[in-house]
């Protein structure tokens, strides 16, 4: 006899961009039976209260800031009608540049105590690309419609790639490729260029220094540099930049081997967005995120496949039940 229990968890997604706070109410089913080895698994969702979409707020290029992270949850705890006591379970997760930051074992201690039972974890690459493309739709898509499908997942710092055929995970990956790689201040002046950002300059033939005055066509040279890789990455245009994908090698990713016959392609992301809708201002976030969701559009990732857009895209997984073995137990993941 199923024994099906409702419960209140919360998902705190802090990636490099953006953070969100989510309600959902889960309808846990445990169909084990009373003699035999429990089988729960989550029957039913229903987000009940979804915060904006904050900024991540930092201190400084290494350095998130604990406290107005832990001021912006607890606002959000308030707003829901919410106290850290009523949910049964939930998790932390720290994605993209925001898990490399010097701090980021130190935010998530301080998050822990936002509610109950909980899943805390810096995601890492390759878990990241599995929850996005779970939460994208593109691996329920490849089950209904048994085919290869892959999931980019493009956020401020890192782009999540993971290739699903028929519901099984063929292969996952992670570049350096993001819409806040490079960033500019109101007056238009550059306030940051990564080293993968450099590494796409490099290879587009063009100079992008911090105290430089934003160029529109050097930094549309360098996204559309990125876009190249993203291609080559999917096994469509230029094959000769193996070199530069090894440079921006997100690390702690797995290798993706270059796939063959991809049916169709999912965007999710904050930089997703972009892609699907694009901004009539371009330096509308302070970033290169409409250059790269321009040239992504322009690309052959944009022509050559079947492009499927997800019913979300900033926050593209709702609640889900993954299992991960380094963990031995159901996270229940928002994102």
């Amino acid at each position: 006899m199923a024994d099906k229990t409702a419960i209140l968890s919360v998902g705190i997604d802090v990636g490099t961009s953006t953070t969100q706070v989510v309600f959902s109410k889960l309808q846990m089913d445990n169909a084990g039976g009373y003699f035999s080895v429990p089988r729960v698994a989550i029957v039913d969702k229903k987000v009940v209260y979804k915060s904006e979409v904050y900024m991540t707020p930092l201190k400084t290029d290494v350095l998130i800031d604990t406290d107005a992270l832990r001021d912006i949850v607890a606002a959000e705890f308030r707003k829901a009608g919410y106290r850290p006591e009523d949910t049964d379970s939930g998790a932390v997760i720290i994605t993209g540049e925001s898990a490399r930051k010097e701090n980021s074992d130190a935010v998530l201690k301080s998050l822990s105590d936002f509610a109950g039972d909980f899943v805390v974890s810096a995601a890492g690459p390759d878990m990241e690309s599995l929850i996005a493309g779970k939460g994208s739709g593109a691996w329920q898509y490849s089950m209904d419609y048994h085919c290869r499908v892959a999931n980019l997942d493009i956020g401020g710092g890192t782009t999540n790639v993971v290739l699903f055929e028929d519901g099984e995970t063929l292969a996952r990956g992670c570049l350096d490729i993001g819409g806040r790689l490079i960033c500019m201040n109101p007056q238009g002046i550059i306030t940051k260029v990564s080293p993968a950002a450099a590494v796409m300059a490099q290879a587009a033939g063009v100079s992008v220094s911090v105290g430089d005055r934003c160029d529109e066509l050097k930094l549309t040279a360098v996204t559309r540099q990125m876009a190249a890789a993203l291609n080559a990455y999917l096994g469509v245009g230029t094959k000769d930049i193996d070199a530069i994908l090894r440079q921006i090698k997100t690390p702690g990713s797995s290798d993706f081997p270059v796939p063959e016959k991809v049916q169709a392609v999912f965007f999710s992301g904050g930089v997703a967005d972009l892609i699907y809708h694009e901004s009539a201002d371009t330096w509308a976030y302070g970033d290169i995120g409409v250059l790269l969701g321009r040239a992504i559009r322009e690309s052959r990732l944009f022509t050559d496949f079947q492009k499927m857009e997800p019913g979300e895209t900033i926050r593209g997984c709702g609640c889900r039940d993954i299992y991960n073995d380094d963990f031995r137990k159901y996270h229940y993941l928002f994102r």
